[in-house]
């Protein structure tokens, strides 16, 4: 009942945009946005035509741009079509997913309420870190990695913080992350702060078992250093983006 009640309150959010979501979108030039969408058709025409080699590729030998929204994208198309349904589901999952992650930090249930209104209401142009609801509609429908990344991070985080720790456990949230990374690599820096929450019993006491089971999950990482090699002989973990001085501050 929750769920329904949460889904009704951001589907008033979103407004009359929610519309959008199921249209044929053009990307302004200029933005991320547009590359990655040219590259997801090109990989599409080169699987329709039988190349699962040029599909793979992602139209670069070694990664520039974030590595794994071209492929999210490109499945989009071949279940959606032209549009951006995957995208309003991501919407409206997130706001579940917070809601959830609320009712476990805030028990007075006012508090939850006008927080998660908060999260969904507050003006976009406030820009609280672009973590408010409206920015995050709008990076989905810009084509952008934040709220794919996003919703990641947040669903290992809800996981960690209601499930007691395992290895099981260890070895999902690790897996999220390792996907989380796969879309927007400088998200790694965050890894410690949550093998931290993953690696260590309810006695604190620190698991070889749970590092394995974290470690394991973050094999998605690995991904995108076997495409850079395969494709492009270099042996790059990450992306050559890092390579350039503005991308270090």
């Amino acid at each position: 009942m929750e769920s329904a009640a949460v889904l009704g309150v951001t589907a008033y959010a979103l407004g009359t945009e929610i519309g959008t979501y199921s249209q044929l979108i053009i990307q302004g030039g200029g933005e991320d946005g547009l590359t990655y969408e040219a590259y997801s058709r090109d990989m599409l025409l080169a699987l329709r035509s039988g190349s699962w080699k040029g599909f793979l590729l992602g139209f670069e030998q070694v990664f520039y741009f974030m590595p794994g929204l071209r492929y999210l994208i490109s499945l989009e198309k071949i279940f959606f079509g032209e549009t951006h349904l995957l995208g309003l589901a991501l919407l409206l999952f997130l706001s579940v997913l917070v809601w959830r992650l609320i009712g476990l930090l805030v028990d007075n249930k006012i508090l939850r309420i006008a927080t998660f209104c908060g999260f969904l209401f507050i003006d976009k142009s406030a820009r609280i870190l672009a973590l408010d609801f409206g920015n995050i509609a709008s990076y989905t429908l810009w084509r952008l990695t934040e709220p794919w990344a996003l919703i990641l991070l947040l669903a290992a985080l809800w996981i960690v913080l209601k499930s007691r720790a395992s290895r099981e456990i260890s070895y999902i949230g690790g897996l999220l992350l390792g996907f989380a990374v796969l879309l927007r690599p400088n998200i790694v820096l965050i890894i410690p702060a949550f093998s931290i929450l993953l690696i260590f019993d309810d006695e604190r006491k620190f698991s070889w078992a749970r590092l394995f089971a974290f470690a394991s999950g973050l094999s998605p990482i690995l991904l995108m250093l076997l495409h850079n090699k395969i494709f492009g002989n270099e042996w790059v973990l990450f992306t050559t983006a890092s390579r350039i001085p503005e991308n270090q501050w």
